[in-house]
């Protein structure tokens, strides 16, 4: 096929680089095509957030303008010739792409031309995630701003996350001077409204907040013992206790599938009751309470206790438990996790409840509005009463557990606080905070990536899912798994300190000349590897396609820095 029978604007691209480049994607398998899934312009974040489920190395390889549109129309020859559809077998969002994995796509500097490349030539929708973008900067302002007017039935969806990890939060608490990062978070928001609500396109939108773990290392681990027939559990400021006599040892609970969101459990739970306080369990000796407790068994509701659903699950590190690890009938998360230390891990607790989400659901429900339900008639005033009931929270913990009060004073209420204001200060209705569809809180943060540290040695590995509802998530029978295996064509890092990671991250490994990386990934950490076999998936290299190298020690603008920086090995 000749390069001018391909119906795109070819007048600033190389048709020696096109046909060089088609010609090594001839030799590609078709799986490479029809599975894909993240076409990346750029690898590497200046946000350098602690939490990166990808790892990203800090510095920025990207393509170029021109070297952009080669690639597409590269590509789209070979998808012609070959009678494919990109990413059109897969079965999660087929003929959508993806353009970010270890990158914030947000400032990309090239995202308008990505976008309407990827729909006049490869005839593909664009799903965009971003934590962002600069309001400072006036290129990508106004690159954002032509996006949402002229694009909007381009894009599939569209996600804001807003975490408490990225640089610029991070620096804000430092100094405790306003946050420019939220600032610029409002500003960005406020750009693509009306796409977020639904106005005049096809995309679905919202906010994803996600919020730190509240994990914690103990140095008595996890303790277990029997007590008249019961089995206590003691860790931290809980204590659980079985409410029937403790005849067998518990068994292994596994997901055996999924019925659409929910897992399906290997085993039926285990009633317990469950008691917190920092002045009466996290003492050294607390046999003579549980005792006084067992006398008053069918009373303990009356005294502070309270009924839960405990299940034993697995990881490679280990057995672990897990009280009331899935949503209520209400809605609401409360789940608490215990590790017995082993020789991988050490031993503690995680809990996972998400005081947002519960104290949403809590006054929507005093108002007579469904969990499902939209609160159109919301008002400014409803939103500061959320957040007023999560500070109030904070102060009611310090009597019972003072680790959780501090957690929710300092880890949750800025954040939430923060998305009203950005919320408001963006031209948002009330009602969009409470709005499910919109504002989502995911709770907290998975242990992916980067994650690992911020678990405190309560999980040996990146990527090892940690709890069940991760599990659900991308174990080995999860949401992952049934999407199978996916492709990625992303720049590969030029460099030769191979042993770099934070420049480079942790899944672009650098080559000594410009190429593109086409590799096979697999569903559970997305590396070309696959866990069970113990096997390498497929690899490929694609020459010829120009980039541009934007480093972090001499960072300014992305947007900026392209314009102003000079391509890196362009191969022609």
């Amino acid at each position: 096929m000749a390069l001018q029978d391909v119906d795109a604007d070819i007048v600033d691209v190389r048709s020696d680089v096109v046909d060089n480049i088609a010609a090594q994607m001839r030799l590609l398998p078709e799986a490479s095509f029809t599975y894909l899934q993240y076409l990346q312009p750029q690898v590497g974040c200046f946000s350098r957030c602690a939490f990166c489920s990808q790892s990203a190395g800090v510095d920025i390889w990207q393509f170029t303008r021109r070297g952009m549109k080669e690639l597409f129309i590269a590509l789209s020859i070979v998808l012609l010739e070959k009678g494919l559809e990109l990413g059109g077998c897969r079965s999660h969002r087929p003929q959508v792409i993806f353009p970010y994995f270890d990158n914030d796509i947000g400032s990309f500097p090239h995202l308008y031309e990505y976008i309407s490349w990827a729909r006049d030539i490869l005839k593909v929708k664009v799903r965009i995630s971003t934590v962002g973008f600069s309001a400072a900067d006036p290129h990508l302002v106004d690159m954002h701003t032509a996006i949402a007017r002229d694009l909007r039935d381009s894009i599939a969806s569209l996600r804001f996350s807003l975490t408490a990890y990225a640089d610029g939060w991070a620096l804000a608490r430092r100094t405790l001077q306003a946050s420019p990062y939220m600032r610029d978070f409002a500003r960005s928001i406020a750009i693509y409204k009306d796409l977020l609500k639904g106005v005049g396109g096809s995309a679905q939108g919202g906010v994803e907040l996600r919020f730190a773990p509240l994990a914690v290392k103990c140095e008595r681990g996890v303790e277990e013992k029997i007590v008249a027939g019961h089995h206590v559990i003691r860790v931290g400021p809980h204590l659980l206790l079985s409410k029937a006599v403790h005849k067998s040892s518990i068994p292994i609970t596994e997901i055996l599938e999924l019925q659409g969101r929910s897992p399906v459990f290997s085993t039926k739970s285990i009633s317990y009751l469950l008691f917190s306080s920092d002045a009466v369990v996290d003492v050294y000796d607390c046999s003579a309470f549980v005792e006084r407790s067992l006398a008053r068994l069918g009373k303990l509701i009356d005294d502070g206790w309270k009924h839960v659903e405990l299940y034993k699950f697995a990881n490679s590190d280990g057995a672990y438990y897990a009280v009331d690890p899935i949503f209520d009938y209400r809605g609401t998360f409360s789940a608490l996790h215990l590790y017995p230390e082993t020789t991988q891990r050490a031993g503690g607790y995680n809990d996972a409840t998400r005081p947002f989400l519960n104290a949403l659901l809590s006054y929507k429900k005093e108002h007579g509005i469904g969990r499902r339900e939209s609160f159109r008639s919301a008002v400014w005033d409803d939103v500061e009463a959320v957040v007023s009931s999560i500070e109030r929270s904070a102060v009611d913990l310090i009597a019972t557990d003072r680790r959780k009060s501090r957690y929710v004073e300092r880890e949750v209420l800025p954040v939430v606080r923060n998305y009203a204001s950005a919320l408001r200060e963006g031209g948002f209705d009330a009602c969009d905070f409470f709005d499910r569809g919109f504002t989502v809180d995911t709770g907290q943060i998975v242990n992916q990536g980067r994650a690992k540290r911020l678990f405190k040695g309560l999980v040996s590995e990146e990527d090892l899912p940690m709890t069940p509802l991760e599990e659900r998530g991308y174990g080995h029978v999860s949401f992952s798994s049934e999407r199978g295996l996916v492709w990625r064509m992303a720049p590969r890092p030029v460099g030769g300190e191979e042993n770099m990671v934070g420049k480079y991250g942790r899944k672009s490994s650098p080559t000594r000349v410009a190429t593109l990386g086409v590799e096979e990934l697999h569903p559970h950490d997305l590396r070309p590897f696959d866990p069970i076999s113990k096997t390498s998936l497929r690899k490929y290299s694609i020459e010829g396609v120009e980039l541009e190298q934007l480093s972090f020690r001499n960072r300014r603008s992305p947007a900026t820095a392209s314009r102003e920086g000079e391509a890196v090995s362009g191969f022609g």
